[in-house]
């Protein structure tokens, strides 16, 4: 008797115009479809592409004022902030040798007290 690994319950394959493909259905991850379906059924008046034409241009304003700003709030969500982490050194997990890291800007996000009870 052969012993097959048995696929796991979040992925899916699909048929693609290049063959098959295995696609990951993570029921705890909200993806861009969902979340603009959830915002036209509050607003009816809006379809679903246009909630999500919305929710993309939502996006692209907060990523422009970060790239000015370097940060921006959200009352009630929470606060988005450009850092920026210095050079470092560090070491190479497979050769143990020492390495420089390069100086690098990160995105960090804080979330308000708000959100916190809302979710946790």
């Amino acid at each position: 008797m052969s012993h097959r690994k048995r696929p796991s319950r979040h992925i899916r394959r699909v048929h693609t115009k290049r063959g098959m493909r295995r696609v990951s259905i993570n029921p705890h991850i909200a993806p861009r479809r969902r979340v603009a379906m959830n915002i036209s059924k509050e607003y009816p008046e809006l379809s679903p592409a246009k909630a999500g034409h919305v929710l993309g241009t939502t996006f692209e304003s907060i990523s422009g004022v970060l790239k000015k700003d370097h940060e921006y709030t959200q009352p009630g969500f929470g606060k988005f902030v450009v850092k920026h982490r210095k050079a470092r050194k560090g070491r190479n997990p497979f050769t143990g040798k020492p390495i420089q890291i390069k100086a690098k800007k990160v995105i960090k996000f804080r979330p308000a007290k708000q959100l916190k009870k809302e979710v946790l």
